[in-house]
């Protein structure tokens, strides 16, 4: 199913504890899973289908050559009778037997003793038989069979082959552990494999792992490579506190190769029985997604609960693109009863949106249509866009020449009728720009001037005002100016640069009275490093903060001259203020910080050393406390694919002490080429409470893998924990029974990517 992208109360997963390096490539990655799966499987069973032109062995001039203790030719049939120790071999074709019968004409071999024969893609054995080497088909009884496709082997009471891609058993057993491991086994009446399709397809089948029969199936399908197929995907299983047993069957459906759909029958023990589908189509013109899910009559709830979703997006001719975003659940806690995670248990609103756009050379409009669904009713409902209509213009960058910029935008804000004691109304917002960029290899200077108006039409006026169109214009003036030094050195016989990098920015935007005007979408940005150099401390049109300030700031940077990494980079700055901040947000907010010459100090440093090595960090210092305000630091280890270490640390103090405080841990740790721990553990300092608590263990052969996990939950104020218990087994060759381990850890570990069998 597809992952809803909500809006979150809190930020606590945002940050992720293992801080992914530059790490291993995805080619890096494959060839690594590809290694350590040939070290725990030794070479192939068999020459690769694709070692050799099989079209050469349909060719009857193709030779063959023979070495035999006896030969008998019958000339008027054309027929040859090779005895003892006999060795025939044809272009990748190796055939043994104590005899062998060869009809030269039709290319046809009979084998009435036990006989051994390999080619590229196959080997066989069996006590009799017939193969037409020249068509790639035959007959064996009591035979055994290995293919190339993920050491595929068996043995079967009957086989045929129809050509080089498909096959026919009878009596089978099928499995993809190595000669000497019978770990497990599909013993099947008849079996058919279709390597062209990469399907295989089994009936009156038994699967027995590590001797102990565990289901029988009148029909099974499955892959026997990477490609997709219809059939039953991996089944579900679960338990937690919450909802107790929990069973998935998911279905998938490959109606075409632009069209799928799964559809997840899901049980869930203490709630009912809930149906989950997801369609996707792709075309030349358009593609997108539906999905829903739906629960009749929730045993707890007492009523029907649902989750709808549609994610369309298309092109129309002269180049105009749009998309539609749809997302609506029955009610505010769906998504903390059925979702996995701790982001999508904690997201607040589901957003709705259609949008259509285009671009012409230097300028790009749109318009848009959004609607919000709060899920919890404590929290205001934000505004609805009904519509939104922008044009910017962007001019092109040419050095030392002016860059012009426009952003206009009409929007409609408007509100659910439940919802009437906030203004709602119309805005137009206009916004020249234009700076020029001067450019030298020493430093830079980047003056630019702006205005900003905007003006309103409302039903009704903020309360404490009387103009139901009030507007607001204001200019800002700002100038970027940087230095770049730098000194060249070695360290421990490597070239290096330390580069030293100040900065000043200045900014004048005047004061104008804005109490008057309603916000609708405008909120006051969080402050970090970045912010140091931002023109206005508010997002959205509705206020514009004045300024007069001043901000000094310094980088330094490590950079390796050989490969040209950066290895550490780190800055420090504040802000001067020549006057007191005016505008804020609501006329009765009175904040301190605004009255003050000085910001915060901030402060970033990340740092990316060989060996998957990174260190990042933001830190934010109050110099008129004397305390720490806001921070987060992230350690992470990625050497190699399989082996994932990370710390983090994130703390915010509000106005009435420690807001936010967290640790998180997380590690993906082998344990030679078997074993594999898998951990993570999320920690509120400032409530002393687990937020989750994570712990797992994989064990993985050539021919099969099993990852078992616990997980422990808090979800919020005034929820229990959960604690729950995933199981999944991986059998190569033929599928899982997963109760989607691998989706959480994806999730739940910053840098997990899975793994490869």
């Amino acid at each position: 199913m597809r992952r809803l992208i909500p809006i979150a109360i809190t930020g606590s997963l945002l940050w992720g504890a293992a801080v992914q390096a530059q790490g291993p490539t995805a080619a890096e990655r494959e060839a690594y899973f590809a290694e350590r799966q040939r070290a725990l499987c030794g070479p192939p069973l068999v020459m690769p289908l694709d070692a050799v032109d099989t079209a050469l062995r349909h060719r009857p001039e193709t030779p063959a050559t023979v070495d035999a203790d006896a030969i008998y030719y019958d000339g008027a049939a054309g027929r040859y009778r090779f005895r003892g120790d006999v060795l025939m071999q044809r272009l990748d074709q190796r055939l043994r037997s104590e005899e062998v019968r060869y009809d030269h004409a039709s290319g046809r071999v009979d084998l009435p003793f036990p006989f051994v024969y390999e080619e590229a893609g196959l080997a066989l054995t069996g006590e009799s038989g017939w193969l037409q080497l020249r068509e790639d088909r035959g007959e064996v009884v009591a035979g055994e069979f290995m293919l190339d496709e993920r050491n595929i082997r068996g043995r079967a009471e009957r086989l045929e082959l129809a050509d080089a891609q498909r096959s026919r058993y009878e009596d089978v057993g099928y499995t993809t552990c190595r000669p000497g491991n019978e770990d497990w086994w599909l013993q099947a009446r008849e079996l058919e494999l279709d390597r062209e399709e990469g399907l295989g397809t089994a009936r009156h089948a038994w699967f027995t792992f590590l001797n102990v029969p565990l289901f029988y199936t009148p029909w099974i399908t499955f892959p026997i490579d990477d490609r997709r197929r219809t059939g039953l995907l991996a089944p579900g299983f679960a338990t937690s506190d919450r909802h107790g047993t929990d069973i998935t069957v998911p279905v998938y459906w490959n109606i075409a190769p632009n069209y799928d759909a799964t559809l997840v029958p899901r049980w869930i023990e203490r709630r009912g029985a809930l149906l989950g589908g997801e369609f996707r189509y792709l075309q030349e013109a358009f593609s997108g997604e539906l999905y829903g899910e739906y629960l009749p009559n929730d045993s707890l709830a007492r009523d029907d609960r649902w989750l709808l979703g549609i994610d369309h997006r298309g092109r129309l001719p002269r180049g105009w693109r749009y998309d539609a975003d749809i997302n609506r659940a029955s009610d505010g806690d769906y998504l903390r009863d059925f979702g996995s995670g701790l982001l999508e248990t904690s997201s607040s609103h589901l957003q709705s949106r259609g949008r259509l756009r285009n671009r012409w050379n230097d300028w790009a409009v749109a318009a848009e249509v959004q609607h919000w669904q709060t899920l919890d009713d404590d929290l205001r409902n934000p505004y609805r866009r009904e519509p939104r209509l922008t044009a910017d213009y962007q001019g092109p960058f040419r050095a030392g020449q002016p860059r012009y910029r426009l952003n206009t935008e009409y929007t409609r804000f408007a509100l659910p009728d439940t919802d009437a004691d906030r203004p709602e109304g119309e805005r137009m917002d206009i916004a020249p720009r234009v700076e020029w960029r001067l450019h030298r290899p020493w430093g830079y200077l980047t003056p630019a001037a702006a205005l900003r108006h905007t003006q309103y039409r409302l039903d009704d006026p903020v309360p404490g005002a009387d103009d139901r169109s009030p507007r607001r214009t204001v200019p800002t003036f700002s100038v970027d100016s940087g230095l770049f030094f730098d000194r060249p050195f070695d360290w421990d016989g490597r070239p290096m640069v330390q580069t030293l990098e100040p900065r000043v920015f200045y900014v004048y935007t005047p004061e104008r009275r804005q109490d008057d005007l309603p916000v609708f979408d405008t909120s006051r940005r969080d402050f970090f490093f970045d912010g140091l150099f931002r023109e206005d401390r508010f997002s959205g049109a509705d206020r514009v903060g004045d300024a007069d300030q001043v901000t000094v700031a310094l980088t330094t940077r490590f950079v390796d001259l050989g490969g040209g990494r950066e290895w550490l980079r780190a800055s420090l700055g504040q802000i001067h203020y020549r006057r007191d901040r005016q505008v804020t947000l609501f006329p009765e907010t009175d904040r301190a910080a605004d009255r003050r010459s000085r910001s915060d100090y901030m402060a970033e440093m990340r740092s990316e050393l060989p060996g998957g090595v990174l260190a990042q960090g933001e830190y934010r210092y109050n110099p008129y406390d004397s305390r720490s305000e806001q921070g987060a630091f992230r350690l992470g280890w990625h050497p190699r694919p399989d082996l994932l270490v990370g710390a983090g640390y994130r703390m915010r103090y509000g106005d009435e002490g420690r807001d936010v405080e967290q640790s998180d841990l997380a590690a993906v740790i082998p344990l030679g080429p078997r074993f594999s721990l898998i951990g993570r553990w999320l920690y509120s300092l400032a409530d002393d409470n687990s937020l989750e608590t994570v712990g797992g263990l994989e064990y993985r052969t050539c021919c099969w893998r099993v990852r078992a996990m616990g997980r422990r939950s808090f979800e919020g104020a005034g929820a229990e924990p959960d604690t729950s218990i995933m199981l999944q087994f991986e059998f190569t060759g033929l599928g899982q029974v997963d109760s989607g381990s691998t989706d959480f850890l994806q999730d739940s570990i910053y840098g997990y990517e899975g793994d490869r069998f």
